[in-house]
């Protein structure tokens, strides 16, 4: 104690004085400096982490296996349910959901959902141009966004489906059936090539376009629901750790600073 303080005894010389801060000052300045660090350093990781976790599930390839509920299959391989792993769906692949639900991205916005009982071959996963074909069951297919050189086609037998940015649709093998709940689609077939408006309904063998009826959610709408209520929760959870991630702009505040040894001439007396 006697040492640190002896640091800051002013010395006498002819002529000067010599000024130093209290210890106390610059103990307590220096305490704050490396505060402020260690709160950088730990923001800066906590933004690092989060990052990281989010790249972990973006993928190269259509065909993301984002969300899945019982026992799916893959070529007929049970899909394990480990947390953090995404598999791909391979190309020329064929996802079975058996008596579970699945949900794949096909795009990092385009996300479709398949009922119990369904199945769907993976054409083409590349992201420029996904071709996925509905073997079997219901899907919900919608897309957020797409890139203006990214296409997303779905296949049912003879028909084609091309989906549009901001667009929610629906179809159903056993009907043969294409519902646009949002948005529209463009359907191609051998005969020909339309476009459904949303709350319209089209018969693909036929292809008879009818209004939609005021019908109550059936059970994969509603997990359909629960989903995207549950993907835009993470999304803005995700935005919120982020932003409180980040360094934020305070009002400047005085703060007591520590000065180095500073010399002062003092006249000499000529009394």
């Amino acid at each position: 104690m006697h040492g640190l303080c002896a640091l800051h005894k002013p010395r006498s010389i002819p002529g000067v004085v010599l000024w130093a801060p209290p210890f106390e000052m610059t103990y307590s300045m220096e305490r704050r400096i490396g505060m402020l660090r260690r709160g950088v350093l730990v923001s800066t990781f906590t933004l690092l982490c989060i990052r990281a976790s989010a790249q972990s599930v973006i993928s190269t390839h259509s065909g993301l296996l984002q969300f899945f509920e019982g026992a799916i299959s893959i070529d007929g391989r049970t899909v394990p349910p480990i947390k953090g792993r995404f598999p791909e769906i391979p190309e020329s692949s064929v996802l079975n959901t058996n008596e579970g639900k699945a949900e794949i991205l096909l795009d990092p916005e385009v996300f479709v959902w398949l009922d119990q009982n369904s199945a769907i071959r993976m054409q083409r996963n590349r992201l420029a141009d996904t071709r996925v074909e509905l073997l079997e069951g219901s899907a919900i297919i919608e897309s957020l966004q797409l890139a203006p050189d990214s296409a997303v086609t779905l296949i049912q037998k003879n028909d084609e489906l091309r989906l549009s940015a901001r667009s929610l649709c629906r179809i159903d093998v056993a009907s043969s059936q294409l519902t646009v709940l949002n948005g529209q689609a463009e359907v191609t077939n051998r005969r020909e090539r339309l476009v459904i408006n949303e709350r319209r309904r089209i018969a693909l063998s036929s292809g008879l376009i009818s209004p939609l009826p005021n019908n109550q959610p059936d059970r994969l709408e509603q997990w359909v629901l629960e989903r995207r209520r549950a993907i835009a929760a993470a999304n803005l959870n995700r935005v919120r750790i982020e932003a409180s991630a980040k360094p934020t702009k305070k009002k400047p505040h005085r703060l007591v600073r520590a000065y180095p040894a500073v010399t002062l001439s003092v006249p000499r007396r000529t009394w």
